[in-house]
């Protein structure tokens, strides 16, 4: 079933909320069956290495701090992307944005969406999900970030869990 899922995939989006679905044996299949299909984590272990085949990574802040062992999450990303065979790491800083980590590049620093913040419950859901669809549309990855900046900053102004529409995008970003 892997296999043939991965097969008809143009990119795999995983989320590990850290539960024994992503086990290393899991992880070491799914990198080896995708061969060079982009692959983005939302990593929850602290032991990096083990997402090693994936095309970027977009822990928050905290996860990046504990991974690293950094002072700031400006030096866990570059020490990530540093370290590790990833084309990007996304650090998520909530309402202070997020930061892009490409190798040989400088850091992006995307500000947060000015919104009014109810609830962050599905934000890093909603930046992966959307980070994603992006890239595999052929967006440009600065272009990409920024998009999936704005879709967080309209999840975390409802109540709850929400579905960031299409049309809610378009608004907020027109």
């Amino acid at each position: 079933i892997l296999s043939s899922a991965i097969a008809d995939a143009d990119l795999i989006v995983l989320s590990d909320y850290a539960k024994g679905a992503l086990s290393d044996a899991t992880l070491n299949s799914i990198f080896e069956i995708a061969g060079d299909k982009k692959i983005v984590v939302d990593p929850k272990s602290n032991k990096l290495a083990r997402y090693n085949g994936a095309t970027m990574i977009t822990p928050n802040a905290k996860e990046a701090l504990a991974a690293t062992g950094a002072a700031t999450s400006s030096e866990a990303g570059v020490q990530i992307i540093s370290e590790h065979d990833f084309e990007a790491v996304l650090v998520t800083e909530g309402e202070h944005g997020m930061t892009l980590f490409c190798r040989n590049e400088a850091p992006e620093k995307h500000a947060a969406i000015a919104l009014e913040a109810f609830d962050v419950t599905g934000a890093g859901d909603t930046v992966i999900s959307t980070l994603s669809v992006c890239i595999a549309a052929g967006i440009p990855l600065s272009d990409a970030v920024e998009i999936a900046n704005t879709a967080a900053g309209i999840a975390v102004s409802h109540v709850g869990t929400t579905i960031v529409t299409r049309q809610m995008l378009e608004a907020e970003l027109s």
